[in-house]
């Protein structure tokens, strides 16, 4: 089984009690928060700026960090770990009232009711907690 590495800085974008969740095309059953992988020489904050600009087509601004996630998972027969860096982030364009379909085509944003979270998968799986702004850490093992 091949071992992966993945450094990532995700965003929250609430409003209007809806957090936006971003899905895969073809995997419209898991739903995450906006963002990707920091790349090599990148800080954590000009990554997700620059994902949220190449995937949503919106400029944003980040207003300070939220939490840190470490993430130990299977998918798709593969075992990743994974860094996880959380940011509230602010949009200086707007963002679509609708769920609207991603700058890049394998990705779909939706508004989603906070209350609604516990209905569907979504990572992080504990994001309504999260949201209360309490926990600042997170350590998840699936293997």
């Amino acid at each position: 089984m091949s071992k992966n590495f993945s450094y990532r800085a995700q965003g929250l974008v609430v409003r209007e009690g809806h957090v936006l969740l971003q899905v895969r095309v073809g995997e419209e059953a898991l739903y995450a928060l906006p963002g990707g992988k920091i790349e090599f020489g990148e800080s954590a904050e000009e990554a997700l700026v620059r994902e949220f600009q190449e995937e949503t087509g919106v400029a944003v601004t980040l207003d300070g960090f939220a939490w840190v996630e470490e993430n130990f998972f299977t998918h798709k027969g593969q075992n990743y770990q994974q860094v996880a860096l959380t940011f509230y982030v602010c949009p200086t364009d707007e963002f679509p009232n609708e769920d609207f379909p991603g700058s890049e085509p394998h990705l779909r944003f939706y508004w989603m009711p906070v209350e609604r979270l516990s209905e569907i998968t979504v990572y992080p799986p504990n994001l309504g907690e999260l949201l209360r702004g309490d926990v600042k850490y997170v350590l998840r093992r699936e293997w």
